[in-house]
C-alpha cells in the first residue's frame, strides 16, 4: 500500500542520489505517481529535475516533476490519493499500464548545476543580510543563470543605480571569498547554515561543500526602488537543459 504521507522524498535525505527503484502508484497518460522518488519537484527558486524512468527495454524521459494538487486524483486500487501529497512525474510519452515497478535515473549534470546555483542564491541572501541589512525577496534559477531580489530598508529605497552597483560588486566579492574558503553546508529545520553567516530560509537543495559552487559572477544589477535585482552566473557551469 502507498505511504500514509504520500511519495517518499528521497532527495531530502540525500540530494546526491542519482538512481533509485520505486513502485508505481498510478499511471495516467504521461503522468506517473511513485511511492518514492529522487526527482525534485522544484522549490526555493530551484527548477524541477529531469531524467529517465523505465524498466527493462522501456525507457521514458522525465520532462517535468511537480507536486500533486489536493483534487488531482480519484484513487487507485481502492486508495484515496487525493488525501495525500504525491510527486507527479510527467513523461515525454505514455508508459505501458502494465508497469508496476520502475528504476529512476536523474540527469545528474542538471541536478548538480542546480545545487550549485541554489547554494549561491542562499549565499547572496545571507551575505546581503549580514553586510547590508538587505533581505531576500526571492530568487530564481533558469537558463544558465540566476537572479535574486534584495529588499531595502525604508531609508535606503532612494539609493539609486550607483549604490546598486556598489552593492553588487561587494556582494560578488564577499560570496566568492566565502566559496573559496570552502566548508560543509548544513540544513537544520529547513534552513541552510554556513559557518557564521545568518541562516537562510530556502526550501531548496544544496551542495555538500561550498567549494563545489565555483566562481560567481554578477552580470547585471538593477535598482528598482524598493529592491535591488542581481543576476549572476557560474562560469563553466553550463546552461539548463
Amino acid at each position: 500500500m502507498p505511504s500514509d504521507a504520500g511519495t517518499e522524498e528521497l532527495y531530502l535525505r540525500d540530494p546526491y542520489s542519482r538512481e533509485f527503484a520505486a513502485r508505481v502508484i498510478r499511471l495516467s497518460g504521461r503522468e506517473v505517481v511513485l511511492d518514492r522518488t529522487a526527482f525534485y519537484p522544484g522549490g526555493g527558486g530551484m527548477p524541477s529535475d529531469k531524467g529517465y524512468l523505465g524498466v527493462g527495454p522501456i525507457r521514458t524521459k522525465v520532462i517535468e516533476v511537480r507536486r500533486s494538487g489536493t483534487d488531482d486524483y480519484d484513487g487507485f486500487e481502492g486508495d484515496d490519493l487525493s488525501q495525500k501529497e504525491w510527486i507527479v512525474h510527467v513523461l515525454d510519452r505514455p508508459m505501458p499500464e502494465t508497469v508496476r515497478e520502475v528504476r529512476g535515473e536523474l540527469d545528474w549534470a542538471r541536478r548538480h548545476r542546480n545545487l550549485r546555483y541554489a547554494t549561491a542564491l542562499a549565499l547572496f541572501s545571507a551575505v546581503a543580510r549580514r553586510d547590508f541589512g538587505l533581505r531576500s525577496g526571492g530568487g530564481r534559477i533558469r537558463s544558465g543563470k540566476a537572479r535574486i531580489d534584495l529588499v531595502k530598508s525604508g531609508r535606503g529605497r532612494e539609493s539609486g543605480g550607483a549604490a546598486a552597483r556598489e552593492i553588487a560588486k561587494k556582494l560578488e566579492s564577499a560570496v566568492n571569498e566565502t566559496v573559496l574558503s570552502g566548508g560543509r553546508t548544513e540544513v537544520v529545520g529547513g534552513r541552510l547554515k554556513v559557518r557564521d553567516l545568518p541562516p537562510v530560509e530556502g526550501g531548496g537543495l544544496y551542495v555538500r561543500d561550498l567549494a563545489e559552487v565555483g566562481r560567481v559572477e554578477v552580470t547585471r544589477w538593477t535598482d528598482r526602488g524598493r529592491d535591488v535585482r542581481l543576476e549572476f552566473t557560474l562560469p563553466g557551469a553550463g546552461g539548463s537543459r
